[in-house]
């Protein structure tokens, strides 16, 4: 699903899909339990990904969007 959720200037959409692409980021290893980030990257990432999570966590609470929408709860895996 793609949905036109925008508040003031933040598409939400590529939020999510940028979001999915840290966690992506954070936890890729090279099949052998290795991680390609180090910890302190680890952590930034973590960060970044929390502040993503709040703004998303706004849209739902103060601007009354659908957190199903928001965080894509109902996507395909």
């Amino acid at each position: 699903m793609n949905y036109d959720i925008k508040i003031k200037g933040i598409d939400l959409n590529l939020l999510r899909e940028q979001k999915d692409t840290l966690l992506n980021l954070q936890w890729k290893s090279d099949g052998n339990g290795t991680n390609f980030v180090n910890s302190k990257e680890f952590l930034a990432l973590e960060g970044i990904i929390s502040l993503i999570d709040h703004i998303q966590d706004e849209a739902v609470e103060q601007h009354g969007l659908d957190e199903n929408e928001v965080f894509n709860l109902n996507k395909e895996e």
